[in-house]
């Protein structure tokens, strides 16, 4: 890539890995923006962005069971450890006890020279501390089939496909405390694990967090005011993308390690990256050719153009959003699907403000807590704390009330989530059922994450009486 005239040479993944997580410990921000910048920024090659996001998305993603096994090693407390050597153990650790394919000698030795450039005073320390964490382990990325009589779960480090084994005890006893041994096993805070057991049950919640720690499956919806899925998969195929069918008739499952955008088939507007929940979710609408629909919370366009390939272009289709920055985004898409969608800036709590008009469909995907997406949205984990739900309840409370008045009589206001949390779901619509006596719930639907399948869910259709 040149800079000025003058060519340069992206710096090393695992520096570059440092140096995101550093920012977006420091930033208090999230790392899939700061990841996305660094690789439009030198262009890295498909390889080195695989192995970026790999670093990075994992260490976020397990960053409570790398600490619980680094501690073991430190005779210092994590917090008195500085940011740049926080995050170069991460880094290392992450490489040997999850990444099967990178030799020992290459996880310590590459992270150190990457640390060398930002802290050179802590190379030592580091070394040390990955050398033990090294030494600990007994058997790297193997099946729990393989190790028969040997699976312990206090010496094992749960893969996605498999375990790493350690020559000692090093992870909670789940028989003497499942919270806790669940909390690091699977990188959630304690909290969550108590909510998830007391909501579904042990089992369940444990199904649940295996997921959150497995790669998501890429889905996509066929654009079908382009093409038709069964032309889109023969193109895929005639591409060397592995590809299979999903339930929804717009879905595809595709096998691809690249970077979509560059695809001739996302060029075209052949398809938009969106799991398969979102479709049912708009489906759920009950669309029709020549209604009013609102989608209230509509960055970045994915279920706003939806509803326009359903309904054929042949609908008023109105998002909304409060996020001027996403707009961009969403106008892009708008634009590259052939959707005809009139993109709007405003909050959805103050909607009636903005509208002097009642549509028929109003869509109501609210803010969450992520938790039926935590596999995608690999921060959101340590987010699903009491405080926080209960602070995105409010705000939930408020967007229904703000465009429930929107509604025309016999419209459907479908309130959404991708939360799994009964506060987030079931108490919010008895809340509002029982402040408006106009609408009344004809369906409600509520999935949990699946492990080769589509994301949890929720939705609920409200339907204004006719007067």
């Amino acid at each position: 890539m040149s800079k000025g005239g003058r060519s340069f040479a992206a710096p090393p993944s695992r520096l570059l890995a440092l140096e995101v997580l550093v920012k977006s410990s420091i930033r208090g921000s999230f790392v899939e923006p700061l990841m996305h910048d660094v690789q439009r920024r030198y262009g890295l090659a498909d390889a080195e962005r695989r192995f970026l996001e790999e670093l990075v998305m994992g260490v976020v993603r397990r960053r409570l069971t790398l600490i619980h096994i680094i501690t073991n090693f430190l005779d210092v407390k994590w917090n008195k450890v500085e940011d740049y050597a926080q995050a170069a153990l991460l880094v290392g650790a992450y490489q040997l006890l999850f990444m099967r394919k990178v030799p020992e000698y290459a996880a310590i030795d590459a992270t150190l020279d990457a640390l060398k450039r930002k802290r050179r005073h802590a190379v030592n320390f580091v070394n040390a501390v990955l050398r033990s964490v090294a030494r600990a382990v007994a058997v790297r990325c193997v099946s729990e089939a393989e190790l028969g009589d040997d699976f312990d779960p206090r010496r094992c480090v749960l893969l996605p496909d498999g375990v790493t084994l350690l020559k000692q005890p090093r992870m909670p006893d789940p028989t003497q405390d499942f919270v806790k041994f669940a909390s690091v096993c699977y990188s959630v805070p304690e909290e969550f694990v108590r909510t998830l057991e007391e909501q579904f049950g042990r089992r369940r919640a444990e199904e649940v967090l295996l997921v959150s720690v497995t790669p998501p499956p890429v889905c996509v919806r066929t654009n079908r005011l382009k093409i038709h899925r069964n032309a889109l998969r023969k193109s895929f195929l005639e591409s060397a993308i592995d590809v299979k069918t999903g339930k929804h008739p717009a879905a595809l499952y595709i096998r691809f390690h690249g970077d979509l955008s560059t695809l001739q088939q996302h060029k075209k507007g052949w398809f938009y990256v969106q799991d398969e929940s979102a479709m049912w979710v708009v489906d759920a609408l009950g669309l029709t050719a020549g209604i009013r629909v609102l989608d209230a919370c509509a960055a970045p366009g994915g279920k706003a153009t939806a509803i326009a390939e359903w309904t054929r272009n042949q609908a008023l289709v109105v998002a909304m959003d409060d996020d001027i920055r996403r707009h961009r985004k969403t106008l892009e898409n708008v634009k590259r699907l052939g959707a005809d969608v009139l993109v709007v800036c405003g909050d959805a709590r103050r909607a009636a403000d903005t509208f002097s008009c009642q549509f028929d469909r109003v869509l109501l995907d609210a803010p969450c807590s992520n938790t039926g997406v935590l596999r995608r949205r690999a921060e959101a984990r340590y987010r699903a704390t009491k405080e926080n739900i209960d602070k995105l309840v409010h705000l939930q409370r408020q967007l229904l009330e703000g465009v429930a008045p929107l509604v025309a009589p016999g419209g459907i206001l479908l309130y959404a989530t991708c939360s799994i949390l009964k506060q987030e779901n079931d108490e919010n619509v008895e809340w509002f059922l029982g402040k408006h006596n106009e609408f009344y719930l004809r369906r409600r639907r509520f999935a949990l994450p699946q492990l080769r399948g589509p994301d949890g869910f929720f939705y609920a259709q409200l339907v204004r009486k006719r007067k």
